[in-house]
């Protein structure tokens, strides 16, 4: 647990952090851009499967 503070806190030191605030700020922008990133995977896989659907009913409009 100490090796994770400490590395934790060498980490914010090389970001410049001047306050807890910056910290703060910094772990919702953080927390923020992971949501999207789950978020933009999520959505490839609703498209991946309704490009998927599409292009099994285009297959079986050329079948007729």
């Amino acid at each position: 647990m100490e090796e994770i503070q400490a590395r934790q806190a060498e980490f914010e030191e090389v970001l410049g952090f001047k306050s807890p605030e910056d910290i703060k700020d910094f772990r919702i922008e953080t927390e923020k851009i992971g949501d999207l990133i789950v978020s933009e995977e999520r959505l490839e896989e609703i498209l991946e499967h309704r490009y998927a659907m599409k292009e099994k009913i285009l297959r079986a409009e050329q079948i007729k």
